[in-house]
């Protein structure tokens, strides 16, 4: 006997959609299969196929952590030299490389602090959209996904911008 899947295409793709979003959001794996009522499994593939992990975690971290590290890295490269006057041409332009380096990766940083900053209010958002789901009926699962897909496609331009600066 063959059963036939009862969910159309269009509502795995608003399904999968609306798991990503929660994922996101910091959801465990478990929790999204317990909300949309699917197997850890499928959630456990779409993170992988879509590489979503990688993405939460760029998503994640702030811009301040970032920033605070490289500074850390400087810190480090300079405990390391002894006395700057005592080092070799080589050695100093070595040195002075490195640090013009990091320096740079925060400058990069800053212009694309904006993008950051919008995805953070994003994320807010969606979550507050989400718990307002509860009390306001035309909030459905299809409206949100539709408002995440709207926002990849702002933050994407407003990256793309950054990288012609």
């Amino acid at each position: 006997m063959h059963y036939r899947n009862t969910k159309t295409m269009n509502s795995k793709t608003q399904e999968r959609e609306l798991a990503r979003l929660y994922y996101m959001q910091g959801e465990q794996q478990k929790t999204i299969a317990e909300k949309l009522g699917i197997g850890e499994n499928t959630v456990a593939r779409w993170v992988k196929d879509g590489q979503w992990e990688a993405r939460r975690a760029a998503l994640n971290i702030t811009r301040p952590e970032i920033v605070n590290k490289i500074l850390v890295l400087i810190s480090k490269i300079l405990e390391k030299v002894d006395d700057i006057e005592e080092m070799g041409p080589e050695a100093l332009a070595k040195l002075i490389s490195q640090i013009q380096k990091l320096a740079n990766s925060i400058e990069k940083l800053d212009k694309r602090a904006t993008v950051m900053d919008n995805i953070e209010t994003f994320q807010n958002f969606n979550r507050w959209m989400e718990s307002q789901m509860k009390y306001d009926a035309e909030l459905t699962p299809q409206l949100l996904t539709k408002i995440a897909q709207l926002e990849d496609q702002f933050v994407q331009a407003q990256f793309d911008k950054g990288k012609r600066m």
